[in-house]
């Protein structure tokens, strides 16, 4: 997965889940991992991980840049 389409993903997750989007990606990335899909969890992990970032860089008025 291109770095630009994790990002995108972190982006759709806030979206769809807010203040939760960390806590679901982590949940989908341990999903996959008990699923054998170790790819697919680093991905998630990535995602949770820019998820984290996204939420401390995100301005008080809550939109994302």
């Amino acid at each position: 997965m291109d770095e630009i389409d994790l990002w995108r993903a972190a982006a759709a997750m806030i979206q769809k889940h807010g203040e939760n989007a960390a806590l679901e990606a982590a949940i989908r990335c341990d999903e996959l991992l008990d699923q054998g899909a170790i790819e697919g969890s680093r991905v998630w992990h990535r995602i949770v991980g820019i998820i984290n970032r996204l939420e401390v860089e995100k301005p008080d008025d809550g939109t994302l840049h």
